[in-house]
């Protein structure tokens, strides 16, 4: 079978940008022997060397670079005339959380912990979003909400406030960002999960479906294998196909 995950390091940090705005189909692992084979390939390392070497010195800056603005169109606030962008109305509050609760994420040692920390957090965002929109229609819902605040999460790692060691522990505990990369490559190995061909981050309804799904992922991992990695191979292997 063909090495896809050999793909520059360069390949995962430009999905930062490109993430929203490539439609390709999720790569499906046919069996736990092929996931492990993937995620242990050299170039996962390296990518995720690559990603964590960008610095940003503030936190808006990384919460802006964290999700594409392309990403912010599903929400269609236009068509619903909403004077607002859905962009700017999750980069304020974002920004503003992640700096109150510096401390507290700073601090955090378990993946548990990051997983309470998320389904809080998602939770405010949702209530926030709809108390300034009050249109159900653009609500961002607990799913999304969820896989938005784990791609800025994981751009905290740009912080020049993270130590080198704090870094390291940080890349343990990050939970893994919900779209249809990272939830359509394990339905066949974690059937039990009931994910299916169709599901994207509008397919994780609430917290106990956040936590099943997250520690589903948590357990089909080798030894020495972060979320992280996993995520970086989801979506490496969607993105597989010849420029």
């Amino acid at each position: 079978m063909p090495n896809h995950t050999s793909k520059s390091a360069l390949d995962y940090t430009r999905h930062v940008k490109q993430r929203s705005r490539i439609r390709m189909k999720p790569h499906v692992f046919g069996d736990l022997e092929e996931l492990h084979r993937a995620l242990r390939d050299s170039s996962v390392a390296a990518a995720l060397q690559e990603f964590i070497a960008r610095k940003e010195s503030s936190l808006p800056e990384i919460v802006k670079a964290s999700v594409s603005g392309n990403t912010f169109r599903a929400f269609h606030f236009k068509r619903h005339a909403l004077q607002t962008r859905p962009s700017d109305l999750y980069r304020s509050w974002v920004s503003q959380r992640f700096k109150n609760d510096w401390d507290a994420i700073y601090q955090m040692s378990s993946f548990d912990e990051m997983a309470n920390y998320v389904v809080r957090t998602a939770i405010a965002l949702d209530n926030h979003w709809h108390r300034r929109t009050n249109v159900t229609a653009v609500r961002i819902g607990f799913g999304r909400a969820a896989k938005l605040l784990n791609l800025s999460l994981k751009h905290l790692l740009w912080s020049p406030a993270l130590s080198t060691t704090r870094k390291t522990e940080f890349l343990r505990i990050l939970n893994v960002p919900l779209d249809s990369y990272s939830l359509q490559a394990i339905r066949l190995v974690a059937p039990e999960l009931k994910i299916k061909a169709s599901s994207t981050m509008r397919f994780v309804t609430d917290e106990r479906h956040y936590r099943k799904i997250q520690s589903g992922i948590h357990d089909l991992l080798p030894s020495g294998i972060w979320p992280i990695h996993y995520e970086i191979v989801a979506w490496n292997m969607a993105h597989s196909v010849t420029d």
